[in-house]
């Protein structure tokens, strides 16, 4: 009797012990299930040696692509913007994405993707200059005459951070074949056109180059990126592009403002002004003293860039630069004293542009094109309500390859009165858009 007893306990005892071996496989189970997977924190990467984060996003809500840029506002120099963007697939399943541009272009022949690139990595390549004789030419003051000078140059080794991309060529997108249980968020009458596809494993991450073609627009202008999986997966960002026509800048510095960075007598002000509300003044404090101002810029291969510039004298040298990696390729700048007020462009040589006289706003316009015009550049000059005509192209100051920085510049002689700079564009500001005509409403009886 007691053994009967004693085995039906042990009967009980091992159905217990299955029972909780199948509760507990079952509970482990649907926690991997139901686990999501972590948002990474903000990502960089290094771009020939400069340090590039993504880190804007907005709400994410019923995402589970998530796109992330370099920035939200993005300067438009010369008609073209390069986005820097990543995208996670925060879903559980490993799906094939085709990412999205939209803009308001429904033709998409003056907003375009260019082509978009996928990070690999960076290498570094070991670059030696070979050693060289250097010959120039001194002037003496000791014995009044020039002298040939010869020096031996030694040779040099280098490391250069190279990086090295994958390129995506952009399709015709087509809205009617993405998932159907993908609830597309609002693009706001914006066009979509051109797609690229790459593939995204779960919890995975992808960073991506996008240049993008972006002109005729004003002041500041929306457009989005977004994502979309083939097993439902989704993600949208709106981004924007921007002139800087200083508007909507504070009256005070510019120093620290839209990222300008130099002499805090560049200041935002009311009272003189190309167009809108507030353009940049400077007044020099010192004679024989350059002072001077600038931003980076994305980089930039092609495009044509606008300024617009005012003096009240002309014993001061002013200067509009573009550079690259801290050198200047292309300059124009305007003559520095009574005897000549020439409008110059400075490159390999100085090329007159026209003419200028104080108290009166010109408009310079600039194109520069390495694809096309390798190391060139040509420029012409509004005025007297009428564009001249372009220069010849010519040789910048050294090569280049990408602008990546603007500079305002003056050099003060013997004395100086007030500069202006105003709406720096990659749109034509003498254009002035038509009025729009509202037609009335009639009732018909």
């Amino acid at each position: 009797m007691f053994k009967k007893i004693w085995d039906k306990i042990c009967g009980i005892g091992r159905w217990f012990k299955r029972w909780w071996k199948e509760i507990t496989a079952a509970t482990i189970l649907a926690t991997v299930a139901v686990t999501s997977i972590p948002a990474p924190t903000i990502l960089s990467f290094s771009i020939d040696g400069q340090i590039i984060e993504v880190a804007y996003t907005d709400d994410n809500t019923d995402e589970d692509l998530i796109i992330r840029t370099n920035q939200k506002d993005y300067f438009n120099f010369g008609g073209n913007i390069t986005v820097y963007f990543s995208v996670l697939n925060s879903s559980n399943k490993d799906q094939n994405i085709k990412t999205v541009f939209s803009f308001q272009d429904s033709f998409g022949d003056k907003k375009y993707v260019k082509n978009i690139e996928e990070y690999v990595g960076e290498i570094t390549i070991e670059h030696i200059t070979p050693a060289y004789w250097k010959y120039s030419t001194e002037y003496s003051t000791a014995s009044d005459e020039y002298i040939d000078k010869e020096t031996f140059i030694a040779t040099t080794t280098q490391q250069i951070e190279t990086t090295l991309w994958k390129e995506h060529t952009p399709n015709s997108f087509d809205a009617l074949i993405i998932d159907s249980k993908i609830i597309r968020k609002d693009i706001k009458n914006t066009h979509s056109l051109k797609e690229s596809t790459f593939s995204l494993a779960k919890g995975e991450t992808k960073l991506f180059k996008a240049k993008i073609a972006y002109t005729d627009f004003k002041d500041r202008e929306e457009f989005f990126i977004e994502a979309f999986g083939s097993l439902g997966a989704y993600g949208h960002l709106d981004p924007w592009t921007y002139e800087q026509l200083f508007n909507d800048l504070n009256t005070a510095d510019l120093n620290t403002q839209d990222s300008f960075s130099g002499s805090v007598l560049f200041d935002v002000q009311i009272s003189v002004r190309y167009e809108g509300a507030k353009a940049v003044s400077v007044l020099p404090a010192a004679q024989q003293t350059y002072y001077d101002i600038e931003r980076a810029i994305s980089n930039v291969n092609a495009g044509t860039v606008y300024f617009t510039f005012r003096g009240t004298d002309k014993n001061s040298r002013n200067h509009f630069q573009l550079s690259e990696s801290g050198v200047t390729k292309i300059e124009v700048w305007f003559a520095q004293n009574t005897a000549s007020n020439n409008v110059y462009i400075n490159g390999g040589s100085q090329v007159s542009i026209g003419t200028w006289t104080t108290n009166t706003w010109y408009v310079v316009a600039i194109e520069f094109d390495d694809v096309g015009q390798p190391d060139k550049f040509r420029a012409k000059l509004y005025s007297s309500e009428s564009w001249g005509s372009w220069t010849s192209w010519i040789t910048g100051i050294s090569s280049y390859t990408n602008i990546d920085k603007i500079k305002l510049k003056n050099y003060v002689y013997s004395q100086g009165g007030t500069l202006y700079w105003d709406t720096i564009t990659p749109n034509d500001p003498t254009v002035v858009a038509a009025e729009e005509v509202i037609v009335p409403e009639f009732e018909w009886f």
